[in-house]
């Protein structure tokens, strides 16, 4: 199973290259942050999309999201952990089960509720490995190659993947 990560910038041809690439590719989900959204849909994936799952409200842009391109995944969404900023979905896969969750740290809002949603979405799973998708607008040595340094929130981020048993 192939999937890609990516922040889209909310860009219609980020979407449009980003859809091409991952269908050559046989990419099966795009787990995206700030993507391309019209009166709170997200769209710009056309025929090729199996399932899209967001967690947002009718009035608020989704800022995350999860697409299924693969047409034998099928997903499940939680409702009670996912949020216009966190989209968390069971999945179902030709070879196994596992939680998803694609998250996206707003970098003018406080990390902190971001890790207690993702926190929260981790601790109701209990049965199959979890897949993570983020941008966490935050500076660390652990996804930064290149970087000694790390900032606030990269201290919290790092903090909350050991706390929870990622790292």
């Amino acid at each position: 199973m192939k999937i890609i990560q990516a922040n889209l910038g909310r860009g219609v041809i980020a979407t449009s290259e980003l859809l091409q690439w991952a269908v050559e590719h046989g990419t099966g989900i795009l787990m995206i942050q700030e993507p391309y959204s019209r009166e709170g849909e997200v769209t710009g994936f056309g025929k090729y999309t199996n399932q899209v799952i967001t967690g947002n409200e009718r009035d608020e842009a989704p800022m995350s999201c999860l697409v299924i391109l693969d047409k034998r995944i099928t997903a499940i969404k939680l409702t009670h952990v996912s949020t216009s900023h966190c989209v968390c979905p069971y999945l179902t896969t030709p070879t196994a089960d596992y939680m998803a969750v694609s998250l996206y740290c707003q970098f003018s809002h406080e990390i902190g509720p971001y890790m207690t949603v993702l926190t929260k979405a981790l601790s109701t799973n209990r049965t199959c490995p979890a897949i993570i998708a983020s941008d966490v607008n935050a500076i660390s040595p652990l996804w930064n190659f290149g970087t000694d340094e790390t900032d606030d929130r990269g201290e919290m981020v790092e903090g909350t993947a050991a706390s929870c048993g990622l790292v």
